[in-house]
């Protein structure tokens, strides 16, 4: 999957370089999208943190005293995988908090945490992890709620097809300039007419929308795909019935694949989990 690689390489200087020279604290005044009530409030990203090198002292939870975030790293079975595990230790209590737990793959050129501004608007800092190549970029709102960080995927999405402004959280269709996923800032989600997202690990694509038809792939949790249209014909799933999507992988010509996952498994809203 190579493809031109101008717009990771633009953004991935946006966000790590830039904030390393210039101490940017502004954020842009909201503004208001006709077809989505929520205001879109736009964020400039602030610096990444650099853990490679080893912990970094932030004041997280605002209490006038820095706390150290770390990130630990442990092998899989699988060698080209391994987990990454981004953590706080509170300067008062010593409490251990886990922000994010990923697993990354070897080939993923870029991969870290940055600081953001405020994104809940609540006093406390939140942050974004970013991972990417010469073929996309995967971001996670992680926001800080205190007790626990709450993770909202957007999935790895391709930058063939879409680029992240380095000042807003949505996306927008990289050659038309029209966003196509919308974060909403008062449900701290992201949203989208013309994408879903795969809500849960192992999901099988089907050639027909039958459960019997052959798999075609499998989806994982977070998978981005593009949606087509809703199937009249339904799948059960524990006595419940869910309508068919059609979807179509988002990838270029050569490795698109349309197909058919059941409905209890998707959503055009991104989906979310805690951590703590």
């Amino acid at each position: 999957m190579i493809k031109s690689a101008t717009t990771s390489k633009i953004l991935i200087i946006l966000i790590y370089f830039v904030p390393l020279f210039f101490n940017i604290a502004s954020v842009k005044s909201s503004t208001t999208n006709s077809t989505n009530k929520a205001a879109q409030k736009h964020y400039k990203f602030i610096t990444l943190l650099n853990l490679e090198k080893g912990p970094v002292q932030l004041d997280i939870n605002n209490d006038g005293k820095p706390d150290i975030i770390r990130v630990k790293k442990s092998k899989l079975s699988n060698p080209k995988f391994f987990n990454e595990t981004y953590e706080i230790v509170d300067g008062t209590t010593n409490k251990i908090q886990t922000i994010f737990k990923t697993k990354v793959s070897i080939y993923i050129w870029t991969h870290g945490m940055v600081k953001a501004i405020d994104i809940g608007q609540d006093g406390l800092i939140d942050f974004i992890y970013h991972a990417g190549d010469d073929t996309g970029d995967e971001w996670v709102i992680l926001i800080n709620q205190g007790s626990q960080f709450k993770a909202i995927y957007n999935g790895f999405l391709s930058s063939y097809f879409t680029s992240m402004s380095s000042d807003s959280l949505s996306y927008v269709d990289a050659e038309h300039s029209i966003p196509i996923i919308i974060w909403d800032s008062q449900n701290q989600i992201f949203n989208s007419q013309k994408f879903g997202w795969c809500t849960a690990s192992n999901v099988k694509v089907h050639q027909k929308p039958a459960i019997a038809s052959d798999k075609i792939d499998t989806a994982v949790f977070a998978t981005v795909f593009e949606y087509l249209d809703t199937s009249d014909q339904n799948c059960t799933i524990e006595a419940k019935n869910y309508p068919w999507i059609h979807v179509r992988t988002i990838w270029d010509s050569a490795e698109e694949i349309d197909g058919y996952i059941c409905g209890k498994y998707f959503s055009q809203s991104s989906p979310f989990r805690y951590f703590k």
